[in-house]
């Protein structure tokens, strides 16, 4: 689909199997997205992203619609791409878009409902406040919008609206949390932790918060790993148990506890909780990939390619599950479609760091050198962030083209980095002697860390990596 520029992914799926695994019943609802917001002063309150997910959280909760979620619609955040273009790309049938704008001591909003079958605006509203952060304005967004929705029957018309009305600083807090999340850093994923429990010390029967917590924490522990993952697993199990108070969102928890699991090494436990939120909410686009993520981990790749096309397939403007799609092609040795999907991944989000790795990883095993080696220094120099996965691919690619004095630096900060306690050096550590020929030096160092780190050795089973440099 266009989420992959030039690239067909219901192409790719028609060719390679005939029957795509059904996970779950087919999705009939009409599906409808909300592009975030924009704002039209550079002094703005900067919780537009908070809106939108609100919002999205609302709408959700309504069976006859298909939400995308908010990490869909990311890249459409001051885009100048044509509506049908975006509509085509998320494959709504409907659009919400809006702006904020400060005039007068008061923040206006206007908001449009789009058919993008017509490609028409059908219904239009705008809202004065004071207070952009007030639950008041939200609520009288909904209510608009569920009216509207109503009246064009796009739901039943005996939908019921969310009932709980959250503390209006909580609401405040929830907001903010979420539009810090969304930078994506590992300091803002801690300081959207620390937002989501102001809102919840202020509101505790705000269930919501507590979903915004579970999340936070989870995404934390991508950045950080299992050690991180065991060090708030309690606090992480009471967010979760408070979130699930509320019905609605169990789909949701049970896909962010399979991530969860993950980096527990609970790969089993993981795959079934994904199996059971696909279940509950079709259209929890991280389930998918992480559900596929988990397979590849136990070796199930043939699986987890089908499980990560029919993921994209729902939606393919999730940009970061056509690199999980690349990773499930790359370890079934389908090089060339894994190194496409990449490329073209990254035409559209350049600096996904999970996407550029993947790209590295392909092109060492495809024996382009140069290339990985280019790619691997722009983004260190760029994104001032040296993850372990691009500088292990990078050691490693140097010690292909034979820079063995580059290699030689680079490992010598992964042992650095290794003995601070830092995740995810062990494995390229012992790769890099693995390489070099020294495989008695490799085993040593999988099995020094095997306890703390066991993504080295489970990696070590399933990846090709190994393979390709000895043989």
């Amino acid at each position: 689909m266009a989420g992959l520029d030039q690239m067909d992914i219901k192409n790719w799926i028609d060719r390679e199997q005939e029957t795509i695994y059904q996970l779950t019943r087919e999705y009939k609802a009409v599906r409808l997205a909300v592009l975030p917001f924009k704002e039209l002063q550079k002094n703005e309150s900067g919780i537009a992203l908070g809106l939108v997910e609100d919002m999205v959280g609302y709408l959700s909760k309504y069976q006859a619609l298909e939400v995308v979620p908010t990490f869909s619609v990311l890249q459409f955040q001051d885009t100048d791409k044509a509506t049908q273009k975006i509509a085509y790309e998320l494959r709504a049938d409907y659009l919400i878009s809006g702006t904020i704008r400060y005039m007068n001591a008061s923040y206006k909003i206007n908001f449009h409902l789009i058919d993008c079958r017509k490609d028409r605006v059908v219904w239009s509203a705008g809202l004065v406040d004071s207070d952009i952060n007030s639950y008041s304005m939200q609520q009288e967004i909904t209510k608009q919008l569920d009216r509207a929705l109503k009246e064009r029957a796009i739901i039943p018309e005996d939908s019921i609206q969310e009932s709980y009305v959250p503390i209006p600083e909580a609401y405040d807090w929830y907001l903010q949390a979420w539009t810090i999340y969304f930078k994506g850093t590992p300091t803002t994923t801690q300081q959207s932790i620390e937002y989501f429990k102001k809102a919840i010390r202020i509101d505790p029967e705000y269930r919501r918060a507590y979903l915004g917590m579970v999340i936070s924490i989870s995404s934390s522990a991508s950045w950080w790993g299992d050690e991180k993952m065991k060090d708030v697993l309690e606090e992480y199990k009471w967010a979760q148990r408070e979130a699930a108070k509320d019905q609605s969102l169990h789909g949701d928890l049970m896909a962010i506890n399979g991530w969860a699991r993950m980096w527990l090494w609970d790969l089993y436990g993981a795959e079934q909780d994904f199996k059971e939120a696909l279940a509950r909410k079709s259209n929890i686009v991280f389930s998918w990939g992480g559900y596929a993520h988990a397979l590849n981990m136990l070796g199930k790749h043939q699986e987890a390619l089908q499980i990560a096309q029919q993921g994209l397939y729902n939606d393919p403007a999730y940009i970061q599950g056509c690199f999980i799609f690349a990773e499930c092609n790359l370890l079934l040795n389908k090089l060339d479609a894994a190194e496409k999907i990449c490329k073209a991944a990254l035409r559209q989000q350049p600096d996904l760091d999970s996407g550029i790795t993947v790209l590295i990883w392909v092109l060492i095993l495809r024996g382009k050198f140069r290339e990985a080696i280019e790619l691997g220094e722009e983004s260190l120099n760029q994104t001032q962030r040296r993850t372990y996965f691009v500088v292990g691919r990078l050691a490693l690619a140097f010690l292909a083209n034979k820079q063995f004095d580059k290699a030689n630096d680079l490992l010598a900060e992964m042992e650095k980095r290794n003995a601070k306690g830092e995740k995810g050096f062990p494995y390229f550590i012992a790769l890099f002697h693995q390489v070099r020929g020294n495989s008695e030096k490799a085993l040593q160092v999988l099995e020094k860390h095997l306890d703390d780190h066991s993504t080295d050795y489970l990696w070590l089973k399933v990846q090709p990596e190994f393979k390709s440099f000895t043989r």
